[in-house]
């Protein structure tokens, strides 16, 4: 089908305040039913807000003069990752992905303070 939505994915969705813990949030774009639209090649925005920042943003593209240090990517094969890397404060954390004609999508995730 044509792409509806963003579903975002994280392979978990706590990390440790130690300035060093990282999050990988997969990203599809799919249609109505949920399956990804292989043929996407659709521009993604994301922004993070709270203890944590976007340590890189992209796809897989092999061939690509992507800056994967930035914000923005255009997703390839209809799915792209961000990863997020915790700083030294505990809190909540917000990924906001956005893509063009489609809704905006968001994630909470925690950073945990470390027992010291």
């Amino acid at each position: 089908g044509e792409p509806a939505k963003l579903v975002l994915a994280p392979g978990k969705t706590a990390m440790k305040a130690d300035g060093h813990d990282l999050i990988y949030v997969e990203i599809a774009v799919t249609d109505q039913e949920g399956n990804i639209v292989t043929n996407a090649e659709i521009p993604l925005t994301a922004t993070v807000t709270g203890p944590a920042a976007l340590a890189g943003f992209g796809t897989g593209n092999p061939v690509t003069d992507e800056d994967y240090t930035d914000n923005e990517t255009i997703s390839f094969r209809g799915r792209a990752v961000a990863i997020l890397r915790a700083g030294a404060q505990a809190g909540k954390t917000i990924l906001a992905v956005t893509g063009k004609g489609l809704p905006e999508e968001t994630l909470e995730l925690d950073v945990v303070a470390v027992n010291a």
